[in-house]
């Protein structure tokens, strides 16, 4: 999966999701974390010892440490500061007694857009420089999301990274891409029909691509 023209990016994993995100939702009902693949690869740091695992699924979403595209979370520290990780291992952490994520940490993070609204509020940013040392989260920690780490177009040092949004109920809105104008809406799902959308001004049909993310 390419880190070029995020907004492509986007449409494509909302499409995956409107074809598989029902099995999705079914198979993670269950709300005990699942670790898969036991590796000795490492890294291990901080403490942080076997058993090492490649994935954990959790209720809402999968973290997989050699997926560039599953292996970014966000959460906020006692601060209130967003911290975005790149997870390079899950494993364990004796002193905890907890199982956690070892990774590294963006240092730099600047707003994305800051009209209508800051985005870091929202959870969205560039971000940029990994830290050199490792850090750590228990993988049980309460809002705890994925993130989608992109590349920009104009500066390949810098990345846009923002949540990955979980759908529970995906029958009552989708998000469409009307190729005439290209832009992105999120409207009713019954206003979809056969590859084309209704508009309310105008009454118009307009040809579109059906995404959700």
């Amino acid at each position: 999966r390419s880190n070029a023209k995020p907004l492509h990016q986007v449409i494509k994993r909302y499409e995956e999701f409107i074809l598989f995100g029902k099995l999705a939702i079914n198979n993670t009902q269950n709300t005990e974390d699942v670790f898969k693949y036991l590796h000795f690869d490492g890294p291990l740091n901080n403490g942080c010892t076997s058993p090492q695992y490649k994935i954990v699924c959790k209720k809402s979403f999968m973290i997989k440490i050699k997926s560039l595209s599953d292996c970014f979370i966000g959460f906020y520290d006692d601060t209130k500061n967003l911290i975005i990780m790149h997870v390079e291992n899950i494993c364990y952490h004796p002193i905890s007694g907890k199982n956690v994520f070892l990774g590294r940490i963006f240092n730099k993070m600047e707003p994305f857009y800051i009209k209508p609204i800051n985005s870091l509020k929202l959870g969205i940013a560039i971000v940029s420089k990994l830290s050199n040392s490792y850090s750590t989260c228990i993988i049980d920690r309460t809002c705890l999301k994925k993130y989608m780490v992109l590349h920009t177009d104009n500066e390949i040092n810098n990345k846009i990274a923002f949540p990955k949004i979980t759908i529970i109920n995906m029958d009552l809105f989708s998000v469409v891409y009307f190729i005439d104008d290209n832009t992105v809406e999120c409207v009713p799902t019954n206003w979809i029909r056969n590859g084309t959308c209704a508009v309310v001004l105008g009454l118009q049909n307009i040809p579109m691509l059906r995404t959700v993310f």
